[in-house]
């Protein structure tokens, strides 16, 4: 953002399920042509936007991410050196 009005802007669009925001979005959404954001950022009063989550199982993003004898090796306690 270069001004501070483009600023402010940005700053509604992070904020978007903000009930403060959500009619400026949806005039600025209309506005730029893009009717199609409006149904998956602001969904109808009787829909909650957290349905709109894909399902399935959680990943164990942990167990994944790190392999196992790493971290194994790094649950080991030195000794200190006297």
């Amino acid at each position: 953002p270069i001004s501070q009005k483009e600023k402010e802007e940005q700053h509604r669009f992070f904020f978007w399920y903000k009930d403060e925001n959500k009619a400026w979005i949806k005039k600025t959404l209309n506005k730029l042509g893009r009717q199609d954001l409006l149904s998956v950022l602001l969904p109808e009063k009787n829909e909650r936007w957290r349905k709109n989550k894909p399902k399935g199982d959680a990943k164990h993003t942990f167990d994944d991410a790190v392999p196992f004898n790493r971290r194994k090796n790094k649950a080991k306690f030195k000794k200190k050196k006297r």
